[in-house]
């Protein structure tokens, strides 16, 4: 085999690793961006529940909480942080297990957990990057905490000032919902939720005064 036969079988042989080599990269990132996003919706709902208790100061009756997301997907996590925000993270998780996992009656005052409610936004920020968000979506966790706070406030205001607020709130609720379906399968939906509503009490979780 001449010279020119040898390279062409080595540069051959170094794209074709090369190749591979960017096609398991491109997996890795797609499989972490995949995982971010799965732990992001699940601390979300904590999120979620912790900025309304803090403004409106007090707890709803139950604590909604999962990490299923965070057990199946820390080594994913883990392989693209550094060992400090991971670390920080996991920390984050034990907290807010340890939190959400008790009876809303035996806890303090939720404002107590302004700092904790901190450190979950920034956590969010920092997932939400690393999962691809959209920048609508990120600027809500981007803005300063307080000031999240002031708009659950002044929302929750509205609704109770408005008249039939509750209600006009749930009918808008359900009928996003019902949209969301396939057209031939919204008639079921929206017969489905009008019978769960009306068998349902009200519980006015942080619409109460």
């Amino acid at each position: 085999m001449d010279v020119g036969n040898l390279v062409g079988v080595a540069l051959g042989a170094v794209l074709a690793v090369g190749t591979g080599l960017a096609t398991e990269l491109w997996k890795l990132h797609q499989a972490r961006r995949a995982a971010a996003r799965l732990v992001w919706l699940e601390l979300k709902i904590a999120h979620g529940v912790l900025l309304a208790a803090i403004a409106l100061e007090r707890w709803p009756p139950e604590l909604p909480y999962s990490d299923e997301a965070w057990e199946v997907h820390k080594e994913q996590l883990a392989l693209g942080w550094s060992a400090s925000k991971f670390h920080d993270l996991q920390r984050l998780y034990f907290t807010l297990g340890h939190l959400f996992r008790q009876s809303p009656a035996q806890l303090a005052n939720p404002v107590l957990y302004w700092k904790m409610f901190e450190r979950l936004n920034g956590t969010l920020l920092s997932l939400g990057k690393i999962a691809g968000l959209d920048r609508v979506t990120l600027h809500r966790i981007n803005m300063p905490p307080l000031d999240q706070i002031k708009r659950v406030r002044t929302q929750a205001e509205s609704i109770e000032m408005a008249p039939y607020g509750k209600e006009q709130l749930k009918d808008d609720t359900i009928a996003r919902t019902v949209n969301s379906f396939p057209p031939e399968l919204r008639d079921s939906a929206k017969e489905a939720l009008a019978k769960a509503r009306s068998s349902q009490q009200d519980s006015g979780i942080f619409l109460k005064p």
